[in-house]
Order: structure tokens, then sequence, then C-alpha cells
């Protein structure tokens, strides 16, 4: 029982001088050469660079230092097709790589517009995979050759997340991205573990939906080229391509359940594009940073949230560059909004051409790199500033007597690390991560070969003897109906929270039957949280029957009977004419109205009753008493008072009504003509009972359930 804070990861103090106000000033380092058209840059876990080459269809390793091996990891020039924005797009290691071997591609289809994702297996050589372990998970039809998309990523909960642009030529002519039974202009995520070739994830937003297709997790994509998850905070980034005047940056924080519409092609950006059949735009997300086609701008090659251990002033920036321009920017947090802040401008002497950044990817340890598609390098992302990233990454910050989480600093090739406690350095504590065993003020020193050092964050970290918190007065099993359990905590002041809870209110009547959590939480003086919870069981089964008619007509003697089924099963039937499950309507003694019950008790006692009435409308004989009589409930189930009707007769009435062990409740007569009696049940408790009607000897009993 934890209170579990959000820390705020920035700089407190810095070697020298406070960095943490200044803009980074960026370097790019040529770190791999060689490379035709390369649009991916992915890692598998270990320290090497796969690049993903478009237009030969080829994946290449760069090995730790930049030397790229002579033999590509895989080769599949002969599967796709190329052409405007077509080739080889997309490449993603399994969460599992290290034990299964698994890695995905996206491409488009040899001889096609056809976009296809698809598995290949490592070899037994770690760096060349298997050409025929091809197994195809997503095949799309594509209109045009543009607009293809192809990101391809694994999100922090283990689904692989999918870019699908709208199809290509210009302005969606086929509004493609708004229409929710087509895959394209979206972003689509499956399971490549829980089905064959995929299954739709449980939270996906139309799981068990044709319309919106269930592999959807958000609409109205133009062309998401690049997206990325931030591997501290899960958050996902998307980079929008802009049509011709705006790109755009959306943003979905971890846990967001998906299902958003970020608007093309009724929107470009905030501007309307064709808004015909559009909804208005606050229906749709908007983005959180836009910018224009000016300086040279025309499209937004989407990159990262670094998160590395290299670089401490680049550190929490998002960083983006545009395609043409060569202009890089970084998105930062401001208050409660983001703010874009121009890092450089990169265009002379890193090539010519129409087309010049193409993808930014990260290492192992989260470095940056980007690819340039005019002259075949890949570039290392550096910082003039030599400070290395000083931040701590913990979730709690208040724990109960016993273990603590571990605190890590983020790491980085060539850094060291010395563990303070209340400024002081901690003996032996020099590793990425640290168990504290005390409260106190943590943070960590972290040192590079330079030699810069910095100064993380503060954690203040406590230890306190647990509180003993308990919860009193809520019953472990509850029928609808029953009154209010209410509640008590102690020590008191707490909160209590739950299904059917208000205030300290138990309400077993608010929400159907099932199976309920309760907590009592008290908060102390250092704002750790105490938590004690209890469950209860709501009984009451949703009961109906089937097979009765709303009408009848009878003959006697001929033996007329209706079949009546009841759900769930085990119930019981009762009513004028009832005999078990079976309606005898030729023993039903004249016309008239009459209804039938059909009552069901579950393993808690719970009681639930289902009534339909039904009308003999002619009948062969005369209206008299018979063997059987024409009596009536009304209402049942009853609360404060039960009605009972029969044909008028001279015989003396006795009514009584027991419990189920055969206990007398009540006893009454009702002398005379009258054909009608009312109980009060103010009295009677909640339950099922037995009401005998004697009408001179002869006699029938009902099934009555009282309520309150």
């Amino acid at each position: 029982m934890k209170y579990i804070s959000s820390l705020f990861l920035g700089f407190l103090c810095c070697f020298w001088v406070d960095l943490s106000a200044q803009v980074p000033t960026i370097n790019l380092t040529s770190y791999a050469t060689g490379f035709s058209a390369a649009v991916g840059i992915e890692h598998c876990g270990d320290n090497r660079l796969f690049i993903v080459e478009q237009t030969t269809g080829l994946i290449k390793i760069v090995q730790p230092g930049g030397a790229v091996n002579p033999t590509p990891f895989l080769n599949i020039g002969s599967r796709i097709s190329i052409g405007s924005e077509r080739g080889l797009l997309g490449l993603a290691f399994h969460p599992n790589y290290a034990q299964n071997g698994y890695f995905y591609v996206n491409y488009t289809k040899a001889g096609t517009y056809q976009t296809i994702v698809a598995r290949y297996q490592v070899t037994s050589n770690p760096d060349s995979a298997a050409f025929n372990s091809e197994v195809v998970l997503l095949d799309i039809a594509q209109p045009y050759s543009n607009h293809n998309g192809g990101r391809i990523a694994f999100g922090p909960d283990g689904y692989l997340y999918v870019g699908m642009g709208d199809g290509g030529s210009g302005g969606d002519p086929g509004n493609r991205a708004q229409d929710p039974t087509n895959l394209l202009g979206k972003i689509l995520r499956i399971d490549v573990d829980g089905g064959s070739p995929y299954a739709i994830p449980p939270s996906n937003p139309y799981f068990g939906q044709t319309s919106p297709r269930p592999e959807i997790w958000a609409i109205g994509m133009r062309n998401p080229w690049r997206f990325s998850f931030d591997r501290v905070t899960e958050d996902l980034w998307i980079a929008d391509v802009g049509q011709n005047a705006w790109e755009e940056f959306n943003l979905e924080l971890a846990g967001d359940p998906g299902g958003h519409n970020y608007g093309w092609r009724c929107y470009e950006g905030n501007v309307g594009y064709n808004t015909a059949g559009c909804q208005p735009q606050n229906t749709y997300v908007s983005p959180i940073i836009v910018y224009g086609h000016t300086s040279g701008n025309c499209s937004v090659d989407g990159g990262y949230r670094y998160r590395g251990g290299l670089e401490g002033d680049l550190y929490g920036y998002y960083v983006w560059i545009d395609l043409c321009s060569g202009i890089m920017g970084g998105i930062t947090p401001n208050g409660s909004a983001w703010q874009n802040t121009t890092l450089g401008t990169f265009l002379s002497g890193y090539g010519s051409g129409s087309y010049r950044w193409s993808t930014f990817g990260e290492d192992s340890n989260g470095e940056l790199f980007l690819a340039n598609v005019s002259n075949g390098i890949v570039y290392k992302m550096t910082t003039t500033s030599c400070i290395p990233t000083a931040v701590i990454l913990a979730q709690d910050s208040c724990y109960m007597t016993g273990p603590a989480d571990t605190l890590r600093a983020i790491t980085g090739t060539g850094l060291t690390y010395q563990w303070l406690l209340n400024n002081a350095p901690i003996g032996g504590a020099t590793s990425s991560k640290y168990l504290p065993v005390v409260s106190g003020a943590y943070s960590i020193l972290v040192s590079n070969s330079v030699p810069c050092r910095d100064t993380s964050n503060i954690v203040n970290i406590s230890f306190y003897s647990p509180t003993f918190v308990s919860l009193a007065g809520l019953d472990s099993t509850h029928c609808p109906g029953d009154a209010n359990d209410t509640l008590v905590g102690m020590p008191p002041g707490g909160v209590f929270s739950g299904p059917l809870v208000n205030g300290n209110q138990f309400n077993p009547s608010l929400n159907g039957s099932g199976m309920f959590s309760i907590q009592y939480t008290v908060s102390d003086g250092y704002a750790c949280d105490y938590i004690t919870t209890q469950t209860t069981t709501v009984g009451g089964a949703s009961v109906s029957f089937t097979g009765l008619d709303a009408g009848y007509a009878i003959t006697p003697g001929s033996g007329q009977t209706d079949t009546l089924t009841g759900v769930p099963t085990g119930g019981v039937f009762s009513g004028v004419g009832m005999n078990g499950n079976i309606l005898r309507l030729d023993s039903i003694p004249g016309t008239g109205t009459y209804w039938v019950y059909y009552t069901f008790t579950d393993s808690l006692g719970c009681i639930s009753v289902d009534s339909a009435s039904f009308d003999i409308t002619s009948v062969g004989r005369s209206n008299g008493m018979g063997n059987e009589f024409n009596i009536s409930l009304f209402p049942n189930p009853a609360n404060q008072m039960v009605s009972i009707a029969w044909p008028p007769t001279s015989a003396k009435a006795v009514f009584s009504l027991n419990d189920l062990s055969g206990k007398t409740i009540l006893n009454w007569n009702a002398e005379g003509a009258s054909g009608k009696s009312q109980i009060e049940l103010s009295g009677i408790a909640h339950g099922l009972y037995l009401l005998n009607c004697d009408f001179n000897g002869l006699s029938q009993t009902f099934r009555l359930s009282v309520t309150h």
C-alpha cells in the first residue's frame, strides 16, 4: 500500500552553470555511410543498428562504431514494388526478439500498390534473417503509389502499431481517412501473439465491431510517416504529414483508450480543408503543435523524445526535422501546453535534391540518429554541451516499512554514477540503480569521460510504520432491495470508494448483481495512503420466461396446455392453471385476466420474479369455482401491500401466510362474496412466502415474494 506520486524529472543543479533553461546546440556527426534511400533506423535490444533501405529492399546492420556488415541482414528486393513513395518502409523487432527471433516489416508488394505487413525470423546467425520465413499478417489494398505510411512499432503494451496513410493522390479523394470500414488513413493496433496471423486486442476501441474495423486505433490520419513511443512516460507521438500548408504533431498520453479522430481530410492542422459532410471542428482531436510551409518546409519527419544518457541538455525534447528545409525543432512542455523551439537548420553540407532527411532512429540506450537520403549517410545526434543526463526515474516516494522500489538513473555508454543520500555519497552505491533502505533525500551524480558531470533531481523517500486501517459494516452478501450498509472506517477521516458507494453508504440496489470491491483509504501526515479492501457479492438474477400467449379461447376437456420456459433454469412457475412449467388452460374456471409468475432463487437466497398476464377470451362452460380458483395476487413481488382477488362466492375464504419452513406468519378470514382482500406487509421481513387460500376445504397455495 503506497502513495503513487508523479515526480518532476528535471534538473535541480548542474556542474558549473545551470543549463536547464538554455536551448541545446545540436551537432550531426557522420556515423555510417553508403546507404541507398535509408528510411528506417531500428535496434533489436543490443548495440547494433538496423538500417532499412526503401528502394533496394535491404536491411543492413551497422556495428558499434559505424562499420556496415558487407552482407545484408535481409534482402526482399524481389518482393517489393518501388516508385513514388513505395518500397520497404518499416521494421520492428518483437519485444521478445532475443527469445523468438521474430521481426516485422512493412513494404509495398511487387507489381502492386498493396501494403504488406509480414513477420520474418532470424537464423542461427544473428546477422542473417531467413528469406523464406515470411508470414503475411496484413495485406491492404492501396489505390495510389503515395501516402503509404510505413512506420511499424511495438508499444509498451506489447501490441504492434501500424501507420497507414490515406491511400494517396492528393486531398484524399476517396475520403478513406474518415471511412471507418477502411484501414487507410489510420493507425492500427494488432496482437501478433494472440492469433493466426494476429488477434484484435480486447482493449482496442472498436473490439468486436465491424464498423469501425476492430484493428483501428486512431482515425483521420493523412500520412503518419513516423510515430514513436516515449521510453520513459510511454506516451505516443504522431507526426502527420500535411497536404500543402500545415504539418502537425499529435500526442496520446500513456493509458489513452484510443479511438480518436484526428480530422483529416476535414482539417489540415487546425484549418478546414474539405469539410463537406464533416462534424464541427471541436469533435476532432486537435494537434498539439503545427507549423506551416514557409522557409522551404514541405514535410515533417517525426522523431523521438530524447531519453538518452549522454546529452543532458537535450533530455525531454521531442526532436523532429523537416524533410526539405532541414529545420530541426524540439517540442517541450510549457505549463499545461507544449511549445516548439528551433534547434537549428541542417541543409548546406548535408546533401541536395528534392528529398534529404528521411527518418530518425534510437539505439538501445536512447541516443538519436538521423538518416539523409541524398548523401546516403546516417548521422549521430549530439550536443555541444558535455553535460550528461542526470535524472532519476522513480514511481513511488512513500513506503510502509519493507522493501522499496529500485531507483533508476538514465544510462549511457561511458557514464559513471554515485548515489547520494541527503547530498552525501553512499558508500559503494556506484551503479545506475539503487534500492533505498532508509528515509531521506536521494539524488545521483552522473559523470562522463570528458569529464563533465551533473546532479539529478531529488527523490524524497519516506519509510513509515504501517497504520492499521479497517473497514466494518459491509455485509458479505446482499440481495437487490436490501437496506443500505453503513460503512465505518478506522482510523476515522478516511474516504470510502468503489461501485455502489455514496459517502459511507453501500447501496446494493444501484447497479445490478456481481462482486464489488470497496476500499477505505486513510492519508497520514506524510502524504502516504493506507488502504484496506473488502469485497461483497450482490445477488439477484435477471429472470424471464417465454411461451405464454397474450390470450386464449379454451374448450373444457380439450386438454389445452402451453409449455413455459424460464431463464435461468431451476425456477418455479406459479399462478392459476400452472402445473410445473405447464399452463393447463382447461382447468381455468372462466374468462378474465390471469397472471403467471416465474420465481428464481439464486445461491445467495436472493429472489427474482418475472410475471406476465394472459386473457381468457371465451370458455365453453359456466364461470364457477370448480377445483381450481381464479385467484390473482397483485403485485408479486409486493412491498407494502398485496391484493388478492377471486370470483364472488358464498364460500368462506380463509387465508394464511407461511414462511418456507412452514411457520405461520398471518391468518385472516374474508367472509361473504366481496371477492377481494388486502394484506398489510410493512411488518413482514424481506423474503419468499407461501400464501394458502381455502374456500370451504378447496385450497390453493401461491408463492409470494416480499421486498422492501
